[in-house]
Parts: structure tokens; sequence; C-alpha cells
């Protein structure tokens, strides 16, 4: 038996293995943010942010791709919470809102990026329109989904927020995007 045969064999052993656990923690994980965005207890969603990252909740993370999506849309709305910002969670009762949110997001991006029509293009436009996110929620999404496009989008974002975003705002984006660039030379 070849060495990557093995490790497949050990990979999906394991997952077999943990298979309950793994469920378990998603399931967990699912009603934990749906707890949250009925209720906006924040001491809760740190403690779910904890689980995901360092407790049994790792196991879905591990292995449920979803459940990393979950993860970063969360931890934009910590971030947007500790300043102070509108919540990308705005207008979500449950995870199923927030997930639909979090990848029409992504997917408007990708639409802009790769304008396959003007028509396509626009509809994305309005969407963002329509549902603003903070600079945070934008920076983060770019930088998890599309980073290799996320400077290419910079300036493009900063004009479809323009007239949503204040001047700090405008002026944070430009800064995350600033900071990346130092910290990669």
């Amino acid at each position: 038996m070849s060495d990557k045969h093995l490790l497949d064999s050990d990979y999906l052993t394991q997952l077999e293995h943990n298979k309950n656990a793994i469920d378990s923690a998603y399931r967990n994980i699912l009603s934990e943010i749906d707890f949250f965005l009925q209720t906006s207890d924040f001491a809760c969603l740190s403690h779910l942010l904890a689980y995901m990252k360092d407790g049994d909740g790792i196991l879905a993370c591990q292995h449920i791709g979803k459940t990393i999506r979950y993860r970063i849309a969360l931890e934009i709305v910590a971030t947007e919470h500790q300043f102070h910002m509108t919540l990308f969670s705005s207008g979500c009762s449950n995870h199923t809102e927030l997930w639909s949110k979090y990848m029409s997001s992504v997917f408007c991006f990708r639409r802009i990026l790769f304008s396959m029509s003007d028509a396509s293009v626009t509809e994305a436009i309005d969407y963002l329109h329509e549902h603003v996110m903070s600079p945070i929620a934008a920076y983060c999404i770019l930088q998890n989904e599309l980073p290799s496009y996320a400077e290419e989008l910079q300036n493009i974002l900063s004009d479809i927020f323009s007239d949503f975003w204040s001047p700090k705002e405008m002026e944070s984006f430009a800064a995350f995007f600033q900071t990346m660039r130092c910290y990669h030379e």
C-alpha cells in the first residue's frame, strides 16, 4: 500500500470513528448560532467561537467545510460588535439566513470581479446596496474567499459602498489593505 493510500485510509477511519462527534458538534454549532441570532447574546457568541476554535466544535470545522464559513461570519460579527458597527448578522434570525447572506455576498463579489455581463454586475451591486455591510465584513470576506483578488476589488467595493460608509469607514477599509501590503513586504 502506498503512503498516500495509508493517509487516505487513516483519514477515512478517523472520520468514521468521529462521525457521531462531528455531527453532534455541527448540530450544536447551528443551534448556538440560532440562539445567538435570536438573543444577540455576545457572551454566547464568544463561547461559540472558542468552541469552534479550540473545543469539540473544532471537529466540525475540520470535517465540514461549511462550518469554516460560519466561523468567519461570526468572527466578522464579533469584530463589528467590538467596534460598535452595524452587524453583518443584522436581518438574520437563524443560521440559514446567515449562511445565505454570507454566500450571497461572496457570490456578488465574484460576479463583480468576473463581470460576465453588465446585467449580472448591476444585480450584484443592487444586492450589496440592499444588504450594506461594514468595511470589516467586506475586507474579511475578500481575504477569506478571494484573497488573490482582494486588492483588485478594493477600489470597486469602495465605490459601491461610498454612499453608505462614512469617511472614517472608507479610510479604515483602505487602511486594512495598506496594513496587509506592509505585512507581506
